[in-house]
């Protein structure tokens, strides 16, 4: 059975609409709407970041590569490592490590996919505001890379609409990407990662 498009689209999103207020709203991630936003606040934000979104993206790479699946998906944490050096912040790489052992899906990888390329919008947005705003030269290639910027959702939904022909499927998905919306919260809330939160 074909799942429509437009059905997959709205349930996704309905299912995660005030998950991802919540963590718009987190005051470690307010600043890169302006808010506060000066070179302090804006490294604070950056550090808080990097964990869960480093371990998410090794998560999905992994899933990737035990899945055999070509999914063009291009890890943009490195990125952000550049960004924190550049301001003088040390991170370790250890934390974010994904156990080898772990079992993956099809419907997890696309729960996964939800959220990390659902990041990538707004960034031309964020990296003109932090400029215009902080008026300093601070690194921001996390967001301004072609990586984010020249980039559109038709491809991930086009990869979803064709691997998410169950309703089961398409619940286990979405149900993947919530939990990885509370992953993100929590861990930058606790400033501890909580891999136990994902599905």
């Amino acid at each position: 059975m074909t799942i429509p498009l437009r059905d997959i689209q709205q349930q996704f999103r309905s299912a995660t609409r005030e998950l991802h207020r919540e963590l718009d709203s987190l005051n470690e991630l307010s600043v890169l709407k302006g808010r506060n936003l000066n070179s302090k606040t804006y490294a604070l934000a950056m550090k808080s970041l990097y964990y869960p979104h480093c371990f998410l993206e090794r998560k999905a790479k992994d899933a990737l590569k035990t899945l055999e699946i070509s999914y063009p998906y291009t890890l943009r944490y490195p990125l952000l490592e550049e960004d924190l050096y550049g301001m003088g912040i040390e991170v370790e790489a250890s934390r974010h490590a994904v156990s080898q052992s772990t079992q993956h899906s099809l419907p997890q990888l696309i729960g996964y996919l939800y959220l990390l390329e659902g990041s990538k919008m707004g960034s031309a947005h964020i990296s003109q505001l932090i400029t215009r705003k902080t008026k300093k030269d601070l690194p921001i290639s996390f967001f301004s890379s072609p990586l984010a910027t020249d980039f559109s959702l038709d491809q991930f939904w086009n990869f979803a609409a064709s691997n998410l022909n169950e309703q089961k499927a398409l619940k286990y998905a979405i149900e993947t990407a919530q939990s990885a919306f509370h992953f993100y919260i929590e861990s930058i809330r606790t400033k501890n990662l909580t891999p136990q939160l994902l599905s």
